[in-house]
C-alpha cells in the first residue's frame, strides 16, 4: 500500500529564554526575603492577560512576556546569564503548519485507492522540517511501536521499517500487573512522542498512529485541534525526523487494513500477546 502527503509549510522563528543567575559572595548572609502575594498576583494577572496574545512562540505577545520578566529579573539585581549578556538566550527554532490541501492516498495491491481528508480523516506534521514531502512507500503493521528490554518486549522483531510506513496502535499494551509496562499507568512507550522517536530511529518516512478514544483517553476533536494549528519545533539536529507524523481515525484504519484482507480488531488482539514480542 502507499500513502502520499504533500505541500506542508515551514518558517524560520527565533525563541528566547529568560536566563539569570543570582550572584553573592560565599557565607554572606543577605537580607530576609519577605513574599509578597500581592506582587505573585499582579505578575501573573499581568501574563495571563489578554494583552499578551497567549504568549505565542515567536510571536509579538512571546516576544513581550520575556522582555517583562528579563526587566524583573534586572529589578531583583540578578545578574544576565547569557552568551549576549543579556537576559535573553536564542534558541533556534522552526514554525510549521500543515496545508489545508495536503492529501493521503491508500493504494492497494488491487482494487481502488483510497482518498483521505485532512483533519476529518488524518492530521500530519512534517518533522523533517522541509517545505513539502512527497512519499511513495509501503505500510507495515508494528503492533504499538515498542521496544522494551526490561519487559522483553519488541514490536519491530523481524520487521524493516527503512524507508517505510508505520502503522501503529496509540498507548500501550493492556496490562494490570504493575511489573510489566508499570499495570494501568501509561509509561512513555504508550505516548505519541516516543513512538514517532521510535520509528525514526528505525528508518521510517512517516508514522500513522492509530486513534481509538478509549486507548487516548481523548477524542478525535482533541487530536484534529492540536495538529490542526502551527506547531514550533526546535531546529532541526542529527536526529533522525518523519516526514509526516500522523494520527488517522480508528475508522480509517479499518478500511486501510480491510484493503490488505486483515481485520482491526484482530491485529489488535495479536498486538497483546507477549509471546511474538519476545
Amino acid at each position: 500500500m502507499k500513502k502520499k502527503v504533500v505541500n506542508l509549510s515551514c518558517m524560520a522563528l527565533a525563541f528566547v529564554v529568560v536566563f539569570g543567575v543570582a550572584h553573592s559572595v560565599a557565607g554572606e548572609k543577605g537580607p530576609r526575603v519577605k513574599i509578597d502575594g500581592e506582587k505573585i498576583r499582579a505578575h501573573v494577572k499581568y501574563l495571563a492577560s489578554d494583552a499578551l496574545e497567549g504568549r505565542g512562540t515567536g510571536q509579538k505577545g512571546g516576544d513581550t512576556a520575556a522582555e517583562y520578566i528579563a526587566a524583573q529579573f534586572k529589578s531583583y539585581g540578578l545578574q544576565p546569564a547569557s552568551d549576549a549578556g543579556t537576559y535573553l538566550q536564542s534558541v533556534p527554532m522552526v514554525r510549521m503548519k500543515t496545508l489545508s490541501e495536503t492529501t493521503f492516498t491508500l493504494i492497494p495491491t488491487n482494487g481502488q485507492p483510497l482518498n483521505l481528508t485532512n483533519l476529518d480523516d488524518f492530521v500530519t506534521s512534517n518533522e523533517s522540517q522541509t517545505e513539502s514531502a512527497d512519499i511513495d512507500a509501503p505500510i507495515v503493521f508494528v503492533g504499538y511501536g515498542i521496544t522494551a528490554r526490561e519487559y522483553q518486549w519488541d514490536d519491530y522483531k523481524g520487521y524493516d521499517l527503512k524507508g517505510k510506513v508505520a502503522l501503529l496502535f496509540v498507548n500501550e499494551t493492556i496490562s494490570d500487573d504493575p511489573n510489566f509496562f508499570k499495570g494501568k499507568a501509561l509509561t512513555y512507550y504508550g505516548r505519541w512522542t516516543y513512538k514517532y522517536e521510535e520509528t525514526a530511529r528505525r528508518g521510517a518516512i512517516a508514522a500513522l498512529i492509530i486513534h481509538r478514544t478509549d486507548l487516548a483517553s481523548y477524542g478525535w476533536e482533541v487530536v484534529r485541534n492540536s495538529w490542526g494549528s502551527e506547531k514550533s519545533y526546535l531546529e532541526r539536529g542529527s536526529v533522525p525526523k518523519l516526514q509526516a507524523a500522523s494520527w488517522i481515525q480508528q475508522e480509517v484504519a479499518q478500511k486501510l487494513v480491510g484493503m490488505a484482507g486483515l481485520e482491526l480488531d484482530k491485529l489488535f488482539e495479536r498486538a497483546q500477546s507477549r509471546e511474538r514480542h519476545r
